[in-house]
């Protein structure tokens, strides 16, 4: 290779490089996962107040739970494959959080973007397999498809049909008390979210 193609090569490296610290936030986002995980972070968007409905057939919005904090994830209950592991996960952190935590300080979320088959009864028995308290971590769906579809684009969350299933993105995500998604954590690593919850929250 002649010095003028040796030159010409290294001048590419250095723009390919250039190019890769720009749009991937200073090499920091290398999926879009981790480019949405960052945005979140930087700009903190509000979640819409939306209508919830549990497994007790109860209503309520995010506004109910002003001054707490929300861990909340996003499942629907026939999911085979993603959304059990999240569960686990998310009963794994509901098991090790402090009864004087749960409901004074924060409130945990699973929610259910199924709204046709996954009825208070279905959530109900979703609620008993993974052992929660119907109170401090409850399962809701949002039966209003348009406030549904504006809380998922909120928080990021993907969500595609293909036949009887969904093709969706998985995590935990953290609400402050100002109503404020703060945080996004991968949803296999539930020991990292209690131990951010203890910075947080003080126990």
């Amino acid at each position: 290779m002649d010095r003028k193609s040796i030159c010409t090569a290294i001048g590419i490296a250095i723009l390919g490089t250039v190019i890769l610290f720009f749009s991937t936030d200073h090499f920091q986002a290398f999926t879009a996962e981790q480019a949405r995980r960052i945005d979140v972070l930087t700009n903190t968007p509000s979640v819409p107040t939306v209508t919830f409905e549990d497994s007790k057939s109860e209503t309520f919005t995010f506004s109910d739970f002003h001054g707490k904090y929300i861990l909340a994830t996003y499942i629907y209950t026939s999911c085979g494959d993603v959304c059990p592991v999240v569960e686990m996960n998310f009963q794994s952190i509901y098991s090790q959080l402090p009864a004087n935590i749960l409901g004074e300080q924060l409130q945990l979320l699973s929610i259910s973007f199924d709204t046709v088959r996954d009825t208070p009864h279905h959530l109900e028995q979703h609620r008993e397999m993974f052992q929660a308290d119907g109170i401090h971590w409850r399962m809701v769906r949002v039966p209003d498809q348009q406030e549904l579809d504006l809380l998922l684009e909120q928080s990021g969350v993907i969500v595609i049909p293909v036949g009887n299933k969904f093709e969706h993105n998985a995590a935990f995500y953290l609400i402050n008390p100002e109503g404020q998604l703060i945080k996004i954590f991968d949803y296999n690593s539930p020991n990292q979210v209690v131990n951010e919850l203890k910075q947080i929250l003080s126990f």
